[in-house]
């Protein structure tokens, strides 16, 4: 028994289950890979042997030929893997102990090198300058171009599609598939990214790639495309990198002490050890990021120079008493006509200059300091458009103010008198970022806002809800890919493919823990697997297959389509136009959400405030059925109010369908007079 125990326990068994779990928990396919390549260094070694077995001495025999070979820091990664996994066995009782705890400080320290960069404003400048001179394939040249301002990594550049671009809203969103970190990623678009985008869509837009290959656009260019442009413009292997960009950045924005390190930090998607604390600021430092990106697309690109910015300054007293003076001008002037159709031609005159002197007069007033005038300068850049971008308080290098020297703080020595020492309070500023609510607080709260994984997380729910009844109506869905294609034909919203439309069906079902088990994500997958198992295998033999379809199937495949990429979950850091956009849709629907969510202890009462429990019942159930629960510890508050509530039909807020609009009635639309149809060649008819 023992012995066959063991043999079901193989180091390989065990660690190809630990793979299976990362790849459950979402693991990028680029980390998938090299944890794959970690595991086979172990194949022929330890990996038949029972993993209960291994001694410390067996593992460091097999690193010790990595590192006789030079690969010092391929023997720290093989470590650290196989570590993983015997934690993983003590987790599954399949091992005692993890040999590799024993090996700390047994392997020679690999040197750290780091990816080569320009940390200089002036040396940045002149590489800005070479690269605008690139006279090689244009996409690659338009990867360098973008490089610098948007500053993620070379694999998470090289491999953008266009689908993930919105450039009307500015913004790039990564899928998590795609993410070192394996979580989706936002990056804010500056003016600057968006018109070098806006060039390259005439270039690469009909394709599925930013940057093809230059092979074949069916592939992303490859992996050392930026590095060998970089080789061209003669920046060596030790000067700078595509990944250096990253560096530079991050050097640069952390010297220039305008922007909080945790922003930086977020915008170069660095592992937070904090998860909480990580997704909290990835939603709470977007606004700041925005402004970051378009600060930093204008500072490099000022070849080296510094700049200055306007400063809003009061209305000044004689303004403000001017201002007043006019108002109430305007008032004496037309309180003899109220109710009047019209105005005199005279008084509208009159009133018309009046309300022009002042709207100037309430206008904020940016006003540079007069030093500032004094050594500054404009950038004038013309536009892909035909227009110009005008860029003022530029400072050349040797007009820049020297730094005011400052006194350096005076400091103890605290290691001379160590019960001096302040307190370590690290504990404390987690729980803080971490925005904890404590018994004594929560009371109060019934008006706060949900936190943002709850919002995420019923707002996904929402989004599968739309999904699934939309299917249910084909019309409907019908009518609201029409509406898409007619804002594209007819308003210029921009879209990429040939028929300018893009059908992105975003995956939700890592927004929201559990949704796979709802009866709705169910039907839905099911309706899924019988409209792919009645379709062609071959793509070629699609367009002849609904060729043969009658009305109403073909109907209702479109509605099918149209549903997958309904997207209305929230995110701080998400726009909130689709999830406004979400909500006319639903009423169209006349969506029941409590046919596909239910308030429970777990799904939302226990991630709420005792003040909002409260509110939740008292709206649902009454006042006196909150007052029961008032004196109640948050867990058993959480399980009664669910008790209390089922049934009700209680939904949070943003659950809530919006009542429809009162019927009124309206004439159809006039269509224009059709005109005889000429005559036309064989051919086209």
């Amino acid at each position: 028994m023992a012995a066959s125990i063991a043999a079901a326990s193989t180091f390989n068994l065990v660690a190809e289950e630990y793979v299976q779990k990362l790849r459950d928990d979402g693991m990028a396919p680029a980390t998938e890979k090299k944890t794959l390549w970690l595991l086979k260094q172990f194949a022929d070694n330890l990996g038949p042997r029972p993993i209960s077995d291994i001694e410390a001495f067996e593992v460091l025999h097999m690193l010790r030929k990595v590192e006789k070979k030079g690969n010092l820091e391929t023997a720290h990664r093989l470590r650290s893997f196989a570590g993983r996994v015997f934690r993983y066995a003590i987790w599954t009782s399949r091992a005692n102990t993890d040999p590799t705890a024993m090996l700390a400080g047994a392997l020679r320290t690999p040197k750290v090198t780091n990816h080569a960069a320009i940390v200089e404003a002036k040396p940045l400048g002149g590489l800005l300058r070479a690269i605008d001179g690139f006279e090689g394939y244009k996409p690659i040249g338009y990867a360098l171009k973008l490089s610098p301002h948007v500053f993620v990594r070379p694999s998470e550049l090289r491999r953008a599609e266009w689908t993930e671009f919105n450039l009307d809203e500015a913004y790039w969103r990564i899928p998590a598939n795609r993410m070192k970190m394996g979580r989706e990623h936002w990056v804010p678009l500056s003016r600057q990214s968006v018109t070098l985008l806006l060039d390259l869509n005439e270039i690469t837009g009909n394709h599925v790639y930013l940057f093809p290959s230059i092979r074949t656009w069916q592939r992303p260019m490859s992996e050392n495309a930026v590095n060998v442009a970089l080789r061209r413009l003669g920046y060596g292997p030790d000067e700078m990198t595509g990944h250096g960009f990253r560096s530079t950045a991050s050097t640069l924005l952390n010297e220039s002490g305008l922007w909080q390190p945790d922003a930086i930090e977020v915008a170069l998607v660095h592992k937070d050890k904090n998860k909480v604390r990580g997704t909290y600021n990835r939603g709470r430092y977007w606004s700041e990021r925005v402004e970051m990106a378009q600060w930093w697309s204008d500072h490099p690109y000022a070849h080296g120079w510094g700049r200055v910015y306007p400063q809003t300054v009061p209305l000044s007293p004689e303004a403000a008493e001017q201002l007043q003076t006019k108002q109430q001008a305007l008032e004496d002037l037309l309180v003899p006509f109220e109710g009047a159709d019209e105005l005199p031609d005279e008084i509208d005159q009159a009133a018309g200059v009046l309300e022009a002197e002042i709207a100037t007069l309430e206008a904020p007033q940016d006003v540079y300091d007069p030093q500032d005038i004094a050594r500054g300068g404009v950038f004038v850049t013309l536009l892909s458009d035909g227009g110009a971008a005008i860029h003022r308080g530029l400072i050349r290098p040797e007009d820049a103010l020297p730094e005011p020297e400052t006194p350096e703080p005076e400091t103890e020595d605290f290691a001379a008198h160590p019960d001096d020492a302040p307190e370590d309070r690290v504990g404390e500023e987690e729980a803080e970022g971490a925005g904890l609510h404590t018994e004594d607080t929560e009371d109060a709260s019934e008006a706060a806002p949900v936190s943002d994984l709850l919002l995420r997380d019923l707002t996904t729910h929402w989004t599968l809800a739309l999904r699934y009844t939309l299917a249910e109506q084909p019309e409907l869905a019908a009518r609201y890919l029409v509406h898409r294609l007619a804002l594209d034909t007819f308003y210029r919203q921009r879209s990429v493919t040939c028929l300018d439309i893009t059908a992105r069906s975003a995956s939700i079902e890592s927004f929201a823990e559990g949704l796979d088990d709802s009866p709705t994500a169910a039907a839905l997958a099911a309706r899924h697997e019988a409209w792919a198992a009645g379709l062609p295998d071959n793509p070629a033999d699609l367009w002849p297959h609904l060729l043969t379809l009658n009305a109403e199937t073909l109907g209702s495949l479109m509605a099918h389509c149209t549903v997958l990429t309904v997207f209305a979950v929230r995110q701080a850091y998400m726009p909130a136009a689709p999830y406004v956009a979400s909500l006319m849709m639903a009423r169209d629907l006349r969506l029941n959400m409590t046919d596909h969510w239910t308030p429970t202890a777990r799904s939302y009462f226990s991630r709420v405030t005792k003040g909002q429990i409260l509110a939740a019942v008292r709206e649902a159930v009454g006042d006196e059925a909150a007052r029961r629960l008032h004196k109640l510890k948050k867990p058993e508050m959480a399980e009664a109010a669910e008790q209390l509530v089922q049934g009700t039909g209680w939904l949070p807020a943003c659950l809530r369908t919006p009542a429809p609009p009162e019927e009124t009635a309206q004439a159809p639309l006039a269509l224009p007079l059709s005109e005889p149809t000429p005559d036309l060649p064989e051919a086209a008819e």
